[in-house]
């Protein structure tokens, strides 16, 4: 293998924890997760949340903990492709959303502003999804981690909860197919490829670096 591994590890944390800002019950059927890493080492992230609720409701609660040195930005809410009203505090955004005894699909979009660490000879993307101190069951999660080009070289693994969940798809997008997921558990999600796309960014970094002495 060429020294310039790429390397991308998901290490389940704080990053999916929606819950309703009223006290209905509720559960939630299915999730989906698509994070797009991008050239310039953002990741772009799409997430679909689908909740069954029973009783009155004024919405749902999304916590994002960014790491060291990134930064969560332009977080949009729509239903049906309507934007929703949101309130942000810090890590948690409340996405306003009344009703009674419905069924509901919320989109949420964000960008994660450095969330690739791009070295000299590695680039690396951990960001956090779910862990132990989750509340919710999820009744269907997947998760989509998105090279910014395809490719083939690449060996995808999971741990905890995300254990044999990983499919690597034709174009090299990988899909961790989790299924049902119980509250109060975790998982890891990995992934190593090398990416051709991160070496020019690199290339390009040195370049500017030189022509900037």
């Amino acid at each position: 293998m060429n020294k310039y591994i790429i390397s991308f590890l998901i290490i389940a944390g704080l990053f999916l924890i929606p819950t309703t800002v009223l006290a209905a019950d509720y559960n939630i059927t299915n999730v989906d997760i698509y994070a797009y890493l991008q050239e310039n080492g953002d990741v772009i992230v799409e997430e679909q949340h689908t909740y069954e609720f029973k009783g009155k409701f004024g919405g749902i609660i999304r916590e994002l903990i960014a790491k060291n040195e990134s930064e969560i930005v332009n977080f949009e809410a729509f239903e049906n492709n309507k934007p929703l009203q949101i309130e942000s505090d810090k890590t948690e955004y409340r996405i306003h959303r009344e009703g009674k005894d419905e069924t509901i699909t919320i989109d949420l979009v964000y960008t994660i502003i450095n969330g690739v660490n791009v070295y000299s000879d590695v680039a690396d993307f951990y960001w956090p999804f779910f862990d132990k101190g989750n509340e919710s069951t999820y009744g269907n999660l997947t998760v989509y981690v998105i090279p910014p080009e395809p490719t083939t070289a690449l060996v995808a693994f999971g741990y905890d909860e995300a254990y044999n969940a990983e499919t690597v798809l034709d174009d090299g997008q990988v899909q961790f197919a989790m299924g049902e997921v119980k509250r109060k558990r975790q998982g890891i999600f990995g992934l190593h490829i090398l990416l051709r796309y991160f070496l020019q960014v690199l290339l390009r970094r040195i370049s500017l670096c030189m022509i900037n002495l």
